[in-house]
């Protein structure tokens, strides 16, 4: 039989810099709104781009806890003190 690709979404490597390079690019081009004659710039390739981690999990998580806890604080702040 003929074969397809199974996932709907292409997968890049972003560590590979021609990988990269083609996931910024993607497909995009112009497309005419059937029945109004206005032109739209469209991009058909699905992606899904993936990195490394230089942290590793645990280090990943705390950090962008961390974040935002003070966040969060900031806006209860700014609540509080109407400004």
């Amino acid at each position: 039989g003929n074969s397809f690709r199974r996932l709907a979404t292409k997968v890049f490597n972003l560590e590979d810099p021609t990988q990269l390079e083609a996931f910024l690019k993607g497909d995009a081009r112009e497309i005419t709104v059937p029945g109004t004659g206005r032109k739209l710039n469209y991009d058909s390739l699905a992606r899904l781009g993936v990195g490394m981690s230089r942290l590793g999990t645990s280090e990943a998580v705390a950090i962008g806890a961390y974040s935002f806890a003070l966040h969060a604080l900031d806006q209860r702040r700014t609540r509080s003190t109407g400004g």
